[in-house]
């Protein structure tokens, strides 16, 4: 009995124990809501350079800052959470007694927009250097660009201090000191047309502008390539005597795009430099081009060439250049290399010299014996390609290289003498280079030739390079490579008849 009850009594005694811990906990809970709760804030993570990330609040914006990038005695601020409906934000000139360098935000705070800044004054002493060029000419912005451009889509002005030794801003558009590189012009300036100043050789371009309706470029010498202006809402550009290329992909989907004023000083046009400016309907092409490259027009589709004659200094032509315009006829003038596959529509056509064969990657070394070969960073094997060949007898047998690998041209006699009446044939001799740096020589077929005579009276020639001798007295004989217009190489000779 006396264990029965012992039991029944430490039993209770748990139950108690328990029921209590239950009570004061309840109590506790009861106690704890009448506490303010903890604010969490949540710090943009940011790889640590000198030292964890810190936070200040100044005029009710917070921001979070460390030490720059190798110098501790200085900040870079890599967060801002700014109140909604914020419109004009003034970064500090110094925190914690050390100057604001840097402004590299890190990582949006989709509970703290920025969307609605339209006016950004930059810290006194930030700076802001273009980290790479591109080969087109375009700046790869560097970190305070690349924040102004993800962070603030709706700027309308940046402002920089006078004091700044880096950067100096004119009408809201920032520029380097010295007015050499447009660093950022903000994507919703209110500004219809804008110039450039003729002291910059670079800029970072207009890309994704609502408002600029038209832009003339810089006339500085150095200042040879367009820049990025993509997807914006440009109507009119005028492209100075200076600028030499249009460059990747510069007036993309402009989709208002309706005027380019160029001049006869173009020589490339680079991928994608119109494609799908659907409102262009009508450009005239420079006399000087000698480069149209990929998709140049490609869904312009109001583009409209009709009978179109291609510069006589045209050299290449890449994928899918006209595909889309409307084009009924397109001539090929003797200077082409080579057109790419689809380079104008199935139904325009194309009127081209005889020496231009359509060649295909399976059938290119069986048909023409020809070596792989490489031209402006392309291959040339591309299926359906058009290419300029040349065709070399040596030893009896006839072998057919590109044109393009012709590295000299001679004639078999340099002086013919000839009876009043007479005929006879000119010879030329060829050196083409294989990719593998080996040379072959041998006699060129006279279709890639061009033949002129000084004195026709005396001696005439005809295009496949036979000569009359017509009556007594002399001339010369000029020879080129029909693909000597361009400046990229000329190859030609001379030979000298008399007529007895």
């Amino acid at each position: 009995m006396k264990k029965i009850l012992s039991i029944l009594l430490t039993a209770a005694l748990l139950f108690g124990i328990s029921s209590l811990a239950e009570d004061n906990r309840e109590s506790m809970a009861r106690d704890s809501s009448v506490i303010q709760p903890m604010t969490v804030v949540t710090i943009t993570p940011s790889p640590v350079y000198n030292g964890d990330a810190k936070r200040t609040v100044i005029d009710e914006v917070t921001y979070v800052y460390r030490s720059a990038e190798g110098d501790e005695n200085n900040i870079q601020i890599t967060a801002v959470y700014a109140p909604e409906g914020t419109k004009k934000l003034v970064l500090p000139d110094a925190i914690d007694g050390r100057a604001v360098t840097a402004l590299h935000l890190l990582k949006k705070d989709k509970a703290v927009s920025l969307e609605g800044v339209t006016s950004l004054t930059l810290s006194a002493k930030i700076i802001e250097k273009p980290r790479i060029i591109y080969r087109n000419g375009d700046i790869r912005a560097g970190i305070l660009v690349t924040s102004l451009e993800e962070y603030f889509p709706a700027l309308e002005e940046v402002k920089a201090a006078e004091s700044n030794p880096y950067l100096v801003t004119e009408n809201g558009v920032l520029y380097t000191k010295d007015l050499t590189y447009l660093l950022y012009y903000p994507k919703r300036k209110k500004d219809t047309e804008f110039k450039e100043p003729d002291t910059i050789y670079m800029s970072r371009g207009y890309e994704k502008t609502r408002y600029l309706k038209k832009v003339t470029f810089s006339s500085n010498p150095e200042y040879e390539d367009t820049p990025d202006c993509g997807y914006s809402n440009l109507e009119t550009v005028v492209i100075p005597s200076n600028i030499k290329s249009v460059s990747w992909f510069a007036f993309c989907n402009c989709s208002k795009l309706t005027q380019v004023q160029w001049h006869d000083g173009i020589r490339e046009l680079d991928n994608g430099a119109f494609q799908g400016c659907t409102a262009l309907t009508k450009i005239p092409l420079p006399k000087s081009l000698q480069i149209i490259r990929a998709d140049a027009f490609g869904k312009c589709v109001n583009l409209d060439f009709g009978n179109l004659v291609l510069p006589d200094r045209l050299q290449w032509i890449g994928d899918e250049a006209f595909l889309g315009t409307k084009c009924n006829k397109v001539i090929i003038p003797d200077s082409l290399e080579s057109y790419g596959e689809h380079a104008f529509n199935s139904n325009t056509k194309i009127v081209k010299p005889g020496y231009i064969k359509n060649v295909k990657t399976k059938k290119i070394k069986s048909k023409y014996k020809l070596d792989g070969f490489f031209k402006y960073g392309y291959s040339y094997y591309l299926a359906n390609e058009a290419v300029a060949l040349v065709s070399i007898k040596k030893k009896k047998k006839k072998h057919c290289f590109p044109a393009v690998s012709v590295k000299k041209i001679w004639g078999a006699k340099k002086k013919i003498k000839l009876k009043k009446g007479k005929k006879a044939v000119l010879n030329t001799k060829v050196k083409v280079e294989r990719d593998s740096g080996v040379t072959v020589s041998g006699q060129l077929d006279a279709e890639l030739l061009k033949f002129s005579s000084s004195n026709p009276k005396v001696v005439k020639v005809t295009r496949t390079g036979k000569i009359q001798a017509r009556k007594k007295g002399s001339a010369v004989l000029h020879v080129s490579l029909r693909l000597s217009n361009g400046d990229f190489h000329v190859k030609a000779y001379k030979v000298k008849v008399k007529v007895r």
